[in-house]
């Protein structure tokens, strides 16, 4: 089956297992017989017992998952996405300015999707010049953004 990954490559297809949702969303864990990266972000899995190409489509457009046990220990200056979203986004002011609900991956650096107040939402470049800091302990994100970033997607 082709899977769109959402985060290290290598690391992806180094997993031994997967968790893969059954038609009524119940995950189960799947042996993954073979692995290989298909181009960047994209990899060709085929897991046992999955035999043949009907078998694999009924698969298709799942999600598949690894759990936050499997994943190798990031360095000291990242973080894993599911650490982030829901993370108290806060500026150097003591400002707060909402929650990290999303993150959109760009081909140059991550953009932090911050929800708040009355459904406002502001896009903050994951970039060390506007994220200050990030203490997944406290679930706090401090930002130092420029004048005028936080009323760009005002109407």
């Amino acid at each position: 089956m082709n899977i769109h990954i959402y985060g290290d490559d290598t690391s992806f297809i180094s997993y031994p297992r997967l968790l893969v949702p059954d038609e009524y969303g119940k995950l189960h864990k799947e042996r993954v017989a073979a692995a290989r990266l298909k181009k960047p972000g994209k990899a060709v899995v085929h897991l046992e017992g999955i035999s043949d190409r009907n078998m694999a489509e009924a698969l298709s457009g799942r999600q598949v998952f690894v759990t936050s046990d499997w994943l190798p220990e990031p360095d000291a200056d990242e973080s894993y996405w599911h650490e982030l979203e829901g993370m108290k986004v806060v500026t150097e002011q003591g400002e707060e300015l909402g929650r990290i609900s999303g993150i959109i991956q760009t081909s140059g650096h991550d953009i932090y999707v911050v929800s708040g107040p009355g459904g406002r939402e502001i896009l903050v470049p994951a970039v060390k010049e506007f994220v200050t800091d990030i203490d997944t302990d406290s679930g706090i994100c401090r930002v130092s953004l420029p004048p005028g970033l936080i009323s760009l997607n005002d109407n």
